[in-house]
């Protein structure tokens, strides 16, 4: 199977994660089963930082999503209008949490960079279907994560992204509506980091 692009082959969820996750060691990669990260109900410490790298991670991709979109012609001058601020926001999202990894000692994730069939993109539904659904898989995966942070500081940092995100996928869903999709409800529940990083796996990591 070849990654979107042609220009090799896609990476395991594994190897996806620790793309993200450089210098942090060995238990990051249990951010890729199943369970949440690893030793990350203890205060501190490397699984902290694998969880704000794994952060990096989903933010990166959303950047390179929202630049995608942003890229080909399919979009409405109010799309452009509401969206551009909107890839501005992930990325202040990327430098927040490399700066959280920093005032812990630790290395920020280098940003990996995510490609995107042209198909996923080929006219302004696909377009906005496309950046809806990664938003809500991210916002999902965040909730999913956030719960086995006990740094109360954090959380508190944390929290009004998450806002942010959701004030996102709102705004996706409203130009969405203009195709004739129905309003979502708000998104709810945690989702899984494994099957999140399945999910985006045929999105090959370039460096």
């Amino acid at each position: 199977m070849t990654a979107p692009g042609g220009r090799g082959g896609v990476v395991s969820r594994r190897e996806l994660l620790a793309a993200a996750l450089v210098g942090t060691g060995g238990v990051a990669l249990a951010a890729a089963t199943e369970t949440p990260v690893a030793g990350a109900q203890d205060e501190g410490g490397a699984a902290v930082i694998d969880l704000l790298n794994v952060g990096i991670l989903l933010e990166a991709l959303l950047c390179d999503a929202y630049q995608h979109v942003l890229d080909r012609d399919v979009l409405l001058e109010r799309d452009r209008e509401l969206l551009v601020p909107v890839l501005a926001h992930e990325l202040d999202y990327v430098q927040a949490l490399s700066t959280a990894v920093r005032e812990r000692g630790g290395q920020p994730a280098t940003k990996p960079s995510f490609q995107f069939p042209a198909e996923e993109s080929a006219d302004r539904g696909a377009a906005l279907a496309l950046l809806s659904r990664l938003e809500e898989g991210v916002v999902r995966t965040w909730q999913g994560q956030l719960v086995t942070l006990r740094e109360p500081e954090l959380v508190r940092r944390i929290r009004p992204m998450l806002l942010g995100k959701a004030r996102h996928a709102a705004i996706v869903a409203m130009l969405q509506e203009d195709e004739g999709v129905p309003f979502p409800s708000a998104i709810e529940g945690m989702g899984s980091l494994g099957e999140f990083l399945d999910e985006i796996q045929p999105y090959r990591v370039v460096g």
